[in-house]
C-alpha cells in the first residue's frame, strides 16, 4: 500500500466513506476569529484554503465535518482555493 493510499484508508476509518465526486472533502481546521479555514480534498488529499465569505454557516463548521465545495482561482495568491463550501448531510435532501 502506497503512502497516499494509507492516508486515504486512515481518513475512511476515521470519517467513514465520503460522498463521491472530486469536490468533496473534510474540514481540517477553522480559524473563526480570522474567518478562514482549510479543508482536505477527497481525491487528491490536497489542502485548500477557504474564506468565511465562501462557506455556508462558516461559524458552525468544525474539523472533521464532511463538505462539498467548488475549486476556484485564488486571485490574491495566484493559486486555487475552495469556494461554496457547504456541510454535507448524508441522506438529507433539505438545505439548512
Amino acid at each position: 500500500m502506497s503512502a497516499i493510499e494509507s492516508v486515504r484508508e486512515d481518513i475512511r476509518k476515521t470519517w467513514g466513506e465520503l460522498p463521491e465526486g472530486p469536490t468533496c472533502g473534510i474540514i481540517f481546521s477553522v480559524r473563526k476569529k480570522k474567518q478562514f479555514g482549510f479543508l482536505i480534498e477527497r481525491m487528491s488529499l490536497k489542502m485548500l484554503f477557504f474564506h468565511a465569505s465562501q462557506a455556508a454557516y462558516f461559524f458552525q463548521l468544525e474539523p472533521g465535518d464532511l463538505v462539498t465545495f467548488r475549486v476556484e482561482e485564488d486571485e490574491k495568491n495566484g493559486g486555487v482555493m475552495a469556494a461554496n463550501v457547504e456541510r454535507y448531510n448524508e441522506g438529507s435532501n433539505e438545505d439548512d
